[in-house]
């Protein structure tokens, strides 16, 4: 079928935001750039996530907290920025107007970045949003051309260094 990369890329975009969904109602989920940075300045944060269409001034202050939290200060590390709007992590959640995400429990934040990395891995690095006509849809949808191209590109593991 000409369709089957994309009815697998939705498939699996579907698969981790329904996983971010039940680590949500599971309680290890944060949301609130407040609760968020509390959490990453006293080290308790395992995993922090960016909406794609968040400010950068929002993902900076987070990312800092979090290496501070970590006593990390200088290093790369820094949440990553998943290729879905604030929207669609809103209708994942059940909430509206989410646009980072952070968890504090190891377990959770390693099934919820196994699921994020075979979607990233799946549709190559940095594709281009195309945003979805009805919710209905679910996810939004993306265009890339080409097959991916994965030389290096950053996965939700490597956001996690301390993964073992």
């Amino acid at each position: 079928s000409p369709d089957l990369p994309a009815q697998i890329e939705a498939a699996l975009e579907r698969n981790a935001m329904d996983r971010l969904g039940l680590e949500s109602r599971s309680g290890t989920v944060l949301i609130g750039s407040d609760r968020i940075a509390q959490n990453a300045r006293s080290g308790k944060l395992a995993s922090l996530y960016h909406a794609s269409d968040a400010s950068e001034d929002g993902n900076r202050k987070l990312d800092q907290a979090w290496r501070i939290g970590n006593d990390v200060e200088g290093s790369g590390l820094r949440g990553l920025a998943l290729p879905v709007t604030r929207t669609i992590l809103g209708l994942a959640l059940g909430r509206e107007n989410v646009v980072h995400i952070g968890l504090t429990d190891r377990a959770a934040a390693k099934r919820v970045s196994e699921a994020l990395d075979r979607w990233l891995h799946f549709i190559g690095p940095e594709p281009t949003p195309v945003p979805c006509e009805t919710a209905s849809q679910g996810a939004s949808a993306s265009q890339q051309k080409g097959p991916p191209d994965l030389s290096g590109a950053p996965t939700a593991a490597d956001v996690h260094e301390e993964f073992e």
